[in-house]
């Protein structure tokens, strides 16, 4: 069975936003992690050992998961999640989706909390992403 590089993604960032959200409603933040599709098809989580010395800065974390990503023969596709803040001060949770054979894109979910509501997500907008693994 073949899938397309639009099905890839669309798996891949049901999978990584699907742990955002799960880590968001547990703990009211998330750190950055990833996420690949391997030959196979298989949507593999990617994370990265954050020490006993305390957290390491996001940026260093998603370089280094995207260092790991590069190195791994086999995969397709991949996805580094993060925590942003939008132009207009929204949160949101980021993914910068890639592929091997489709252009690379942004998805952001936006959120907020509420105090008697909890967490609310708005919609998902994509944009076009930058390349850190497939360059």
């Amino acid at each position: 069975m073949t899938f397309s590089p639009r099905e890839d993604l669309d798996e891949l960032v049901d999978f990584l936003l699907s742990f955002a959200e799960e880590q968001l409603r547990a703990h009211g933040e998330f750190h950055p992690f990833a996420g690949k599709i391997n030959a196979r098809g298989d949507v593999v989580p990617v994370a990265m050992d954050m020490g006993d010395d305390g957290l390491p800065d996001a940026s260093a974390v998603i370089d280094e998961l995207a260092a790991a990503l590069r190195a791994d023969p086999d995969v397709r596709a991949t996805g580094i999640c993060f925590d942003v803040s939008l132009e207009d001060g929204t949160d949101a949770a980021r993914v910068d989706l890639e592929h091997r054979e489709a252009e690379p894109l942004a998805v952001c979910l936006p959120y907020s909390r509420k105090r008697l509501r909890g967490l609310q997500f708005g919609e998902i907008f994509a944009a076009p992403g930058p390349v850190r693994v497939f360059a």
